[in-house]
C-alpha cells in the first residue's frame, strides 16, 4: 500500500470538504424549507428523483422529510421518492424509455403544490442524467417548485430549477457528501422551523 499517497489524498479530500461545506448557502436552504413548509400545508407532495448514489440520497431525503421532519412540526410533510418501486421504474425503462422514467411517473400525479427535488452530481447534462432534466422541466411545466442539488459545473439544473444548489468541485465522493449534509440541514431545519 503507498501509504504516503493515501495520506495526502485524504488530506487534500478533507481540505476541499471543509471549503465547499463553508460555501453552502443557507439563505437559499432557508427559501427551500420555506417552500417545503408552504407544500405541506397546502396539502401538497415532495417528489424525490436522482440516479446511481443520488438515487439513495433521494429515497433517503424523502424518508426524512415524511419521519424526521414531520416530528414535533405543526404539518405534514407528504414525500415520495420515484426512485423506490423497483417494478415501475423498469416498466417504465422497458415500455418507454429511461428518459421517461421520472416523467412518466409525474405525468397525472404533480401539481402546482408540489416539489419536485432532483439530486445528480453531474446536475443534469446531455449524457448524464438527462432523465432528470426531463422530469423537472415537466414539474416547471404544471407550476410546481423545482430544486436540485448538483456537482461539477451544476449542468442544466442551474437553468431549470427554481433552487440549485452546486458543489462546485469535480468529485463525486465530495459532491454526494455534501449533498447528504444539504439534505440533512433542510430536513432539521423544516424541524426547527416547525417547531
Amino acid at each position: 500500500m503507498k501509504t504516503d499517497e493515501v495520506k495526502e489524498y485524504l488530506k487534500v479530500q478533507k481540505k476541499d470538504a471543509i471549503k465547499l461545506v463553508d460555501e453552502i448557502n443557507e439563505d437559499k436552504i432557508s427559501v427551500v424549507i420555506e417552500e417545503i413548509e408552504k407544500v405541506a400545508r397546502q396539502g401538497g407532495e415532495v417528489y424525490t428523483i436522482g440516479n446511481g448514489g443520488s438515487a439513495s440520497t433521494a429515497k433517503h431525503l424523502a424518508a426524512d422529510l415524511d419521519k424526521t421532519a414531520d416530528q414535533d412540526v405543526e404539518f405534514n410533510i407528504k414525500s415520495s421518492s420515484l426512485v423506490s418501486n423497483e417494478s415501475l421504474l423498469t416498466a417504465w425503462t422497458n415500455d418507454a424509455d429511461w428518459d421517461e422514467v421520472y416523467k412518466g411517473q409525474l405525468e397525472g400525479r404533480i401539481t402546482s403544490d408540489d416539489m419536485l427535488m432532483a439530486i445528480s452530481v453531474h446536475g443534469g447534462t446531455s449524457e448524464w442524467s438527462g432523465n432528470l432534466v426531463k422530469a423537472i422541466e415537466y414539474a416547471n411545466s404544471k407550476g410546481a417548485a423545482t430544486v436540485g442539488l448538483a456537482g461539477f459545473d451544476g449542468g442544466e439544473f442551474t437553468e431549470v430549477c427554481d433552487q440549485s444548489f452546486v458543489v462546485r468541485k469535480e468529485s463525486t465522493p465530495l459532491a454526494e457528501s455534501i449533498h447528504v449534509l444539504i439534505h440533512h440541514m433542510i430536513v432539521f431545519g423544516l424541524r426547527e422551523s416547525g417547531s
